[in-house]
């Protein structure tokens, strides 16, 4: 028995050998394409994260172009808003002064009309006084010398001046 598992041994290992190389072969080219497949895989993959470096450069450069421009329409912005507050300004003083004016105005008008009342009143109470002088005895010999006099001295008073 001997022989038979030396011929059994040596049968196996023939047949060990020769379907070594044909599925060694088959083992090889499995890999191979395997690792031809991992090679594909790894390419697209450095492709798509340059792409993706490209897009994000992008995508910086967008946004810095669009804070510029937001910067710019802010730095505007303020600009016509400080324009409008000084427009503001001007004219809330200019109608301030309109005010006064018209106040001035006004007090003026006021004054004079207190002036006119005030020498009406004085013209009356002289008038009254001086009708008084002349009911009696001496005011009717001196009337016209008493009326001179008292006009003299009401032309040289000013009034308000």
């Amino acid at each position: 028995m001997n022989e038979e598992n030396l011929y059994i041994s040596i049968s196996f290992l023939l047949v060990l050998i020769i379907a070594y190389k044909p599925v060694k072969a088959k083992i090889d080219n499995s890999i191979n394409a395997y690792i031809s497949d991992i090679k594909d895989t790894i390419s697209e993959a450095k492709k798509i994260y340059e792409a993706s470096l490209i897009h994000l450069k992008d995508l910086k450069d967008q946004m810095d172009k669009r804070e510029a421009i937001n910067k710019n329409k802010l730095l505007q912005n303020q600009h016509i808003l400080d324009s409008i507050k000084i427009q503001n300004e001007h004219y809330i003083e200019d109608e301030i002064r309109k005010q006064l004016e018209m106040a001035e105005v006004q007090r003026n008008k006021d004054e004079e009309i207190i002036k006119k009342e005030i020498i009406r009143e004085f013209i009356h109470e002289c008038s009254c006084h001086i009708m008084k002088e002349m009911q009696g005895e001496k005011g009717k010999r001196d009337r016209e010398k008493y009326f001179k006099v008292i006009l003299n001295k009401l032309s040289k008073t000013r009034f308000f001046q």
